[in-house]
């Protein structure tokens, strides 16, 4: 009785949410080599000459500011000598910002487009919110914790099941193929779609959260307080001090101050950090350089790592480097698989 009602609920499951599961499945696999499809497709705006020598952040910053355009924001680094260093300009409305692509070694403006006009951005939104905006997020999760009962009740269906290992005949082909998919990727699959769900979730989880793990620090309320007659330091200055702070860090972003009490903000990522854009970030005053705020993962407990520093790069594959990075590719397979082999076998047993 236990076997057919689980069935049931199985079938029930991939009918209602499969579809939600797999396109968010095609679309993660996708990402997972978003900067490299990037690169290939737009070799101009990221190919840059290896060098050993490179301009300053100042005269990227100068030779920015010549273009015609909004405010820069923020540099974003590569990790690869042959990759430009991104600019974001950001002005008033979203329709206002652009990504310019600089030659670190030269300073040479390599060209820019619009932030979000990409395709693979409207991957991205696809994976995130399906274009439905926050109402597509929660349709997501839902499908996160319905690819999590599907991996559960295939699980115990197959470990019930007389005949686990495959014939591969005719008849049953498509059952078996469903059964071995589903079990190799059963566990990416469940790490994928449980950090998934943690990350579309955050927001409604924060308070249990904060009291598991004490909240985080606020970014809020952090001000340059200092001297408004002073000149601000050079970009340089910034960035050399932030690596005097932590030597063994790779410095992946730097965020320009807005506004008179707006400061410096320096995001790096440490050693024993996974995501790829790091957990740690040191504030500057805008007007003497000196730290004023730092936060970092450095130290958290294992809950507080699981909890909150933990989802992202296990649900993009990041935190296993290249490897993780082709296993979500893969994974991201999966669900479509099998949506299309356990229709085929529901639809030949009805017959």
């Amino acid at each position: 009785m236990i076997r057919p009602t689980l069935r049931m609920f199985h079938l029930v499951l991939a009918l209602g949410g499969g579809l939600v599961v797999a396109v968010t499945g095609l679309s993660g696999a996708i990402l997972a080599f978003r900067t490299e499809i990037d690169a290939a497709l737009n070799p101009s705006l990221w190919h840059v000459e290896p060098s050993s020598v490179s301009r300053s952040l100042d005269e990227i910053l100068a030779a920015v500011k010549g273009t015609d355009g909004p405010a820069p924001r923020m540099f974003l680094f590569p990790n690869r000598s042959d990759r430009a260093i991104v600019v974001l300009l950001a002005g008033p409305g979203s329709d206002c910002r652009w990504e310019v692509f600089v030659d670190p070694h030269t300073a040479r403006l390599l060209g820019r487009r619009r932030l979000g006009s990409g395709w693979l951005e409207s991957v991205k939104r696809l994976h995130v919110e399906l274009f439905a905006g926050r109402r597509g997020r929660v349709i997501v999760g839902v499908g996160g914790l319905c690819s999590l009962a599907l991996g559960v009740t295939g699980f115990v269906l197959w470990w019930r099941s007389p005949r686990r290992m495959p014939i591969y005949s005719r008849r049953t082909l498509m059952l078996d193929v469903h059964r071995q998919v589903g079990i190799f990727g059963l566990l990416p699959a469940t790490i994928i779609a449980l950090a998934g769900a943690m990350l579309i979730f955050r927001p409604y989880l924060t308070p249990i959260f904060d009291v598991l793990t004490g909240p985080l620090p606020s970014e809020t309320g952090i001000h340059s307080t200092g001297d408004h007659t002073l000149a601000s330091p050079s970009l340089e200055d910034i960035y050399n001090h932030a690596c005097q702070i932590h030597p063994d860090a790779t410095i992946t972003r730097l965020y320009l101050p807005e506004g008179s009490r707006g400061t410096f903000a320096v995001r790096m990522r440490l050693p024993e950090e996974q995501n790829p854009h790091g957990n740690t970030a040191v504030y500057f005053d805008r007007y003497t350089g000196q730290r004023i705020h730092e936060q970092t993962s450095r130290g958290a407990s294992l809950i507080r790592n699981l909890l909150w520093y933990a989802p992202y790069p296990w649900h993009t594959g990041d935190a296993l480097g290249v490897s993780g990075q082709w296993l979500v590719g893969l994974t991201g397979l999966v669900p479509s698989i099998l949506l299309a082999t356990g229709i085929c076998w529901w639809r030949s047993h009805r017959g």
